[in-house]
């Protein structure tokens, strides 16, 4: 068993596009519990690599090997990227920490022991969030961009959002954004996003995390029907879903101003969720309101809580005009 040289098969294939990310993850935890077995015959066992795409993993192999002397660990080391390393320090394994103890930027433990895995978690690569990973983009907006991440101490996925760079110094944007994750922490249904943490990058941008909607937009839903009679009783059911979330917002004193097909998500399980809260707006308490609906504890409160329409820059038309309703629009 050479668990470098395993490691970096597996860091290589994934790197060539020859496994996805998940099937990396399941390659490495196979590969701790049947060591015995090089983790290439595991993955072309599982059917995750053809023998073709074997031998040019080997070939890559053969290649870092040569340019860094034959030592394996080193070549591991200069491979690794923050991906694979997230991935690897999932895993509860004394080889494989070993292994990541000697990556640059790893800390031992002070008895000299090899750091164990949970350990190597804290260390957050250059691209960081916290504690959280970054990985590529995955959706963009008007004011942030949102990126895949990954939190290594509880081994979930999640995506972050940060503030575009070009809104650094906006004080508006900046309260705008902070306002979305301040709504989304406090707004807790089922049926809106929930916001896990706001925090900001050294250079001052906010950024917030929240989970990752796996699905479809309910536009993709619609544009694919062949006829608006298809599938008419689960659209209806993806609608009554959004107006209960809507309504609960409602009840909470926040409208969401950008409604739309394109801004509501169907899970693979038949979670329906309202995305994209950036143009909501808190309204304040009417004096006619129900005393037991508007408590201290049920009040969203957020950065701009009692701005005026001057301080929130938006002055004129929001959202998205063949969406917006009427009173809106005026």
């Amino acid at each position: 068993m050479d668990t470098d040289r395993n490691l970096l098969f597996a860091v290589l294939a994934l790197q060539a596009d020859l496994l996805d990310r998940d099937q990396f993850v399941q390659a490495c935890t196979l590969w701790t519990a049947r060591k015995d077995t090089p983790i290439a015959d595991l993955l072309v066992a599982q059917g995750w690599l053809t023998p073709a795409g074997r031998g040019v993993v080997e070939q890559l192999i053969e290649f870092k090997l040569k340019k860094h002397g034959g030592d394996a660990r080193a070549s591991l080391a200069a491979a690794t990227g923050a991906e694979a390393r997230g991935a690897l320090a999932s895993l509860a394994d004394a080889d494989v920490a070993q292994s990541l103890a000697a990556l640059p930027g790893v800390r031992g433990h002070r008895n000299g022991e090899a750091a164990a895995a949970e350990d190597f978690s804290t260390m957050p690569p250059a691209d960081s969030a916290g504690r959280n990973l970054l990985y590529e983009e995955i959706g963009r907006g008007g004011m942030g961009r949102v990126l895949r991440g990954r939190d290594p101490e509880l081994r979930r996925d999640l995506a972050v959002k940060v503030l575009r760079e070009e809104y650094r110094d906006d004080a508006t944007v900046g309260r705008r954004f902070v306002e979305e994750a301040q709504i989304g922490g406090q707004l807790q249904h089922p049926g809106i996003v929930p916001v896990y943490e706001l925090g900001r990058f050294p250079d001052r941008r906010p950024y917030f995390t929240m989970k990752l909607v796996k699905g479809r937009t309910l536009a993709e839903l619609l544009r694919e029907r062949p006829n608006a009679e298809h599938d008419r009783p689960r659209i209806l059911t993806i609608f009554e879903q959004v107006c209960q979330t809507l309504a609960y917002a409602h009840s909470k004193g926040v409208i969401h101003r950008d409604l739309k097909p394109s801004n509501v998500m169907v899970g693979p399980f038949g979670e329906v969720q309202v995305m994209d809260w950036g143009l909501a707006k808190v309204l304040e308490a009417r004096k006619d309101a129900d005393p037991e609906a508007t408590t201290a504890g049920s009040l969203i409160r957020t950065v701009r809580s009692g701005s005026t329409a001057e301080e929130d820059g938006r002055t004129g038309v929001v959202g998205t005009p063949a969406f917006m309703p009427p009173e809106q629009a005026r």
